[in-house]
């Protein structure tokens, strides 16, 4: 059997009465070196993976699980054997190209130790000031407009980044997010024909692919061998 930790980390005692304590720096490099100790703990003593949900402004010091990649890298650099994920990074809050190039250099800079997981999101507060500029908001799994609108744009970026890990460039042109943008980009440096593949550009140097860098090291390829209906299906997505 393997055993996956999900840290949900608290910078405040139970029962504490103390006003936003996530505001507090000492709390937070409390709370860093108590979750190390554990994790170091845990490597040691055979468990599996580590994990975090993604959670933002949380002033009140409950779940402050801001930047799961960045906590994945600091447990993996603190650890020989983990492996490190989110349960999940929210898509919608995210730009699907950096969240991408995110996720794939974690995935080398961890030499394959990283598993990947992706969710909808359900805290109004935060989500929908990250997503404000898509006109997003949380779902709440009622099959309203907004809940489906969230649905479209989850699917939609996932779409976007499996592309962006198992083609070399791409060209997506969706309800959300246009890549390359429909408003044209001519491109001279690096030197075109010798560098970019044939379809990049157009014969007037026009962009019409891009990829990212890097391609990941192989775990979340594993991950992602996935039929390309599902994207598509809503059925296989959860709530």
């Amino acid at each position: 059997m393997k055993t996956h930790i999900l840290v949900q980390p608290y910078m405040r005692s139970v029962g504490e009465e103390v006003k936003n304590p996530g505001s507090d720096p000492q709390r937070y490099q409390d709370l860093l070196e108590n979750l190390t100790t554990q994790m170091k703990y845990a490597d040691d003593n055979g468990y599996y993976g580590f994990c975090m949900t993604e959670h933002h402004l949380q002033v009140e010091g409950i779940e402050t699980t801001t930047n799961p990649i960045l906590w994945n890298m600091h447990v993996a650099n603190n650890t020989k054997h983990l492996k490190v994920g989110q349960v999940g990074m929210c898509l919608p809050a995210h730009n699907p190209v950096t969240l991408a190039e995110d996720l794939a250099m974690l995935d080398h800079m961890t030499k394959g130790r990283l598993f990947v997981g992706f969710v909808r999101g359900n805290t109004p507060r935060w989500l929908n000031t990250l997503a404000q500029h898509l006109n997003i908001s949380t779902s709440q799994s009622d099959k309203s407009e907004v809940d489906q609108r969230n649905r479209r744009l989850f699917e939609e970026n996932f779409r976007i980044i499996k592309k962006l890990w198992t083609e070399d460039t791409i060209n997506f042109q969706g309800e959300f997010w246009n890549i390359p943008p429909k408003d044209p980009i001519e491109w001279h440096f690096p030197p075109t024909k010798m560098w970019s593949r044939e379809g990049d550009t157009d014969e007037n140097n026009i962009i019409q692919r891009v990829g990212i860098v890097p391609k990941p090291y192989h775990s979340i390829l594993q991950f992602f061998s996935l039929d390309n209906q599902v994207a598509s299906n809503n059925s296989n997505f959860p709530a």
